[in-house]
């Protein structure tokens, strides 16, 4: 594949998991403290919307359920908010696997295609996985660190090398720059023809 195209409109669902976790007042980062809680809950107490879920196209948004989920916890008392944690993780929960989930059969009704990685930390959000298991090895559904650094080893192995030396960057790069970046500060001049084009990250 030579090219790939990364398209986020305004905020990924791992963002929506970590500031609905700060709402909730469960910590940093959220996905996983979501995810646990919302076992304890119900998913449809809560009727939030399935945003960009009756759009044609594959595009995510999840700003407006993480501003839903903000309004409706400044609805409630403190004590209200602390019984329904476990309905609001599983309903917000719910509402983001429901598009997920969408989104990914309609393309892969579409284009049919042949292989379905899924990467990102709400990758290993176990609803999405149990959802799709079917089309997954569950194993290589991890957080987009290990694939940022294995198209590092694809350039690498281009270049005929087969270590990494230890190289240290910032982490607020964007994806394209920071696996060029790495690949100048190992001395890699054939970077493969890889077009990473990124609305945000």
């Amino acid at each position: 594949m030579n090219e790939f195209r990364l398209r986020i409109v305004e905020h990924a669902a791992g963002e929506a998991y970590d500031k609905v976790a700060k709402v909730l007042g469960l910590g940093y980062p959220g996905g996983k403290v979501i995810d646990d809680l919302a076992h304890q809950g119900d998913p449809t107490r809560i009727p939030f919307k399935r945003p960009f879920l009756d759009r044609n196209g594959f595009d995510f948004s999840f700003s407006g359920i993480k501003t839903a989920v903000l309004y409706h916890a400044r609805r409630l008392s403190p004590a209200q908010l602390q019984n329904q944690k476990s309905d609001i993780a599983a309903s917000f929960q719910q509402a983001v696997v429901d598009v997920l989930v969408g989104k990914s059969r309609r393309a892969l009704e579409k284009y049919r295609c042949p292989h379905f990685m899924l990467a990102g930390g709400v990758a290993r959000n176990s609803a999405v996985v149990a959802h799709l298991a079917h089309l997954l090895d569950t194993e290589l559904c991890v957080d987009d660190q290990p694939h940022l650094y294995a198209a590092l080893g694809c350039a690498l192995l281009l270049a005929g090398q087969s270590s990494v030396p230890a190289v240290s960057l910032p982490r607020d790069l964007p994806l394209s720059s920071l696996v060029q970046a790495q690949s100048r500060a190992l001395g890699i001049n054939a970077y493969p023809p890889l077009d990473i084009t990124q609305v945000d990250y």
